[in-house]
C-alpha cells in the first residue's frame, strides 16, 4: 500500500522520461501511456473504493472513510492536501445548505469566525474583477483559462477556509461540551472538567497552540472567551502537545456564550 501511494508520482515520471529521450514517437508515446494511465487508473480507483467501503463498514463516517481512501493512493503530503481540499469543498456544501456538521437536536451550537465572512466577501469582489480583467487584457486563451483556474482554486480556498469555521461550531448540551477550531482541534469535554468561564479577549495566531499550560484556539486572530479547567489535562491537538489548565476560544457572541456555558454547567450540577 505504501508503493502505491508513490506510483503516481512515479508514472508521470516516467512519461516525461519516455518523451525527452525520444525513445518512442510521440504518437506512439501517447498509445502506451495512454494505456497505462487507464490501467493504472482502475487499480488506483479499484484500492481506493476498497479503502472507502471497508472503512464505512466499519462504522466509519463518510469523511473519515474518503479520508482514508485517498491516504491509501497518494503519497502523504498529497493526501493531506487532497484531503483538506475536499472537506473545504465539503464544508461550502454544508454552508450553503445551512447544515452544521455534529448539532445533534437538542443541542446548542456556539458559533464562530463570523468576521471572517467579510474576508470571502472582498475575495468574491476581486475575482469578479480580476475574471474581467483577464478577458480585457490577456489575448491567448490557454493562459486566460490557466488563469481563471488558479482565481477559482483560489476563490475555493479562501471561501473553504471560512465554511469550515462556519460548519464545525462549539457544541454544548447538558452531558458535554464539544470546543472545535476547523479542522484543527475537535475535543469533548465533560461539564465536570470545567470550573469556570470567563469574558476575555487575547490575540492570538493562525493555528493553535499550546502555551504557558493554556490551549489557545482562535478565530480572526483573536480569542474572547477563558475556560478554567478543574484539573490539568494532557493533550495532544494538530501540531501542539502539552499539560492544560485553561482553554481559549473563539465565539461570535461571546457574552452569550459564556451565559450558555454556565447555564450546561448549573443544569448538570442539578441533576
Amino acid at each position: 500500500m505504501r508503493l502505491l501511494r508513490w506510483v503516481t508520482v512515479a508514472v508521470l515520471a516516467v512519461e516525461v522520461a519516455l518523451l525527452s529521450t525520444g525513445r518512442l514517437g510521440l504518437g506512439q508515446a501517447a498509445i502506451v501511456l495512454l494505456g497505462v494511465e487507464i490501467a493504472f487508473a482502475a487499480l488506483i480507483v479499484t484500492v481506493a473504493v476498497w479503502r472507502f467501503t471497508g472503512s464505512r463498514r466499519t462504522g466509519g463516517s463518510i469523511p473519515g472513510a474518503l479520508g482514508d481512501a485517498i491516504t491509501a493512493v497518494l503519497p502523504p503530503p498529497v493526501a493531506r492536501l487532497a484531503a483538506r481540499e475536499a472537506a473545504q469543498v465539503a464544508a461550502v456544501i454544508r454552508w450553503i445548505a445551512r447544515r452544521p456538521l455534529g448539532v445533534p437536536e437538542g443541542a446548542h451550537p456556539v458559533g464562530y469566525g463570523r468576521d471572517q465572512v467579510a474576508l470571502v466577501i472582498t475575495f468574491v469582489a476581486l475575482t469578479a474583477g480580476e475574471v474581467a480583467a483577464v478577458e480585457l487584457l490577456v489575448p491567448w486563451p490557454a493562459l486566460r483559462i490557466m488563469l481563471l483556474v488558479l482565481g477559482g482554486y483560489g476563490l475555493l480556498v479562501m471561501t473553504g477556509f471560512v465554511a469550515i469555521n462556519r460548519t464545525r461550531p462549539h457544541v454544548l448540551d447538558h452531558h458535554q461540551v464539544r470546543l472545535r477550531c476547523g479542522l484543527f482541534v475537535d475535543i469533548t469535554l465533560s461539564p465536570t472538567d470545567i470550573a469556570a468561564v470567563a469574558l476575555a479577549r487575547h490575540s492570538c495566531g493562525y493555528r493553535p497552540v499550546i502555551t504557558d499550560g493554556v490551549l489557545i484556539m482562535g478565530a480572526g486572530s483573536q480569542t474572547q472567551l477563558e475556560i478554567m479547567l478543574t484539573e490539568p489535562r494532557t493533550m495532544s491537538v494538530d501540531q501542539a502537545a502539552g499539560t492544560i489548565e485553561r482553554i481559549r476560544i473563539s465565539a461570535d457572541h461571546p457574552a452569550d456564550a459564556a451565559q450558555l456555558l454556565r447555564e450546561t454547567l448549573e443544569a448538570h450540577r442539578t441533576t
